[in-house]
């Protein structure tokens, strides 16, 4: 049954390469070379297919992570906004749904070699909410120390500023906390990110030039063994086929 509501959940992702930060100063999202909206805190990420099953979903009940496929669960989650038997392939298809996951073959095809970077992943963008109480909402800022722990970033004093603007580059290795909500704006439905906070977890090879990136699977300990259909029941795994890329 599908619902007025704006159905959300919550994840953490796996490691991704950041790509276009605006985490310094709020920017409009640009489109075709022209500003588009408000200004706003924001990145693009670039994942390897392998990292988005590997994302942590929050069980809000018990309030602890598990891992997850991120695309079945946005799956499920646009099924729970428009109803169960909303096909997500075809509405991304014909052009009645955003999704957040884009293609990055289709990107490198059509940018050639500057954008080799995208070959083989997928990227997608996440954007904080666009204001709270009349101020832009900012995403907090961590450093992950190497003991697991992480240390909040602060623009207020300039080593502050300074660390700030040598860990958050395009092509470093991150982290974010980040909101997934299937919602309509007029006639137009979407899945969307929204980003509460960004964790730098280590240096990557810078982006620009067409140059090659690393790998993001086992940046932080290796493979999972985690199988993330497990246990699914029959119409969960029919899920599968509904992933638009």
């Amino acid at each position: 049954m599908a619902t007025n509501k704006n159905p959300s959940v919550t994840f953490v992702t796996a490691p991704f390469i950041l790509s276009y930060p605006k985490l310094f100063k709020p920017e409009p999202y640009m489109e075709n070379g022209k500003p588009k909206g408000d200004p706003v805190y924001s990145f693009e990420a670039i994942s390897t297919p392998e990292s988005l099953l590997e994302w942590n979903i929050l069980d809000r009940e018990k309030d602890v992570f598990t891992p997850d496929s991120v695309e079945k669960r946005l799956v499920a989650l646009a099924r729970e906004k428009w109803g169960a038997d909303f096909s997500v392939k075809d509405a991304v298809k014909h052009g009645g749904l955003t999704w957040p996951f884009k293609s990055g073959d289709a990107k490198a095809d059509e940018k050639g070699s500057k954008a080799d970077h995208y070959r083989g992943k997928k990227f997608w963008r996440a954007k904080a909410l666009a204001e709270i109480g009349g101020n832009p909402n900012e995403p907090t800022l961590y450093f992950a120390e190497k003991d697991g722990s992480l240390t909040k970033l602060s623009k207020g004093t300039e080593q502050g500023r300074q660390r700030i603007s040598e860990m958050f580059y395009g092509g470093a290795i991150c982290t974010a906390d980040i909101n997934a909500v299937a919602g309509t704006t007029g006639d137009k439905k979407y899945v969307t990110f929204y980003v509460n906070c960004v964790v730098f977890e280590r240096d990557g090879e810078r982006l620009g030039g067409g140059s090659a990136v690393e790998r993001l699977r086992g940046v932080r300990g290796g493979d999972t063994a985690y199988d993330p259909t497990s246990g699914m029941d029959e119409e969960s795994e029919d899920l599968d086929d509904e992933i638009p890329f």
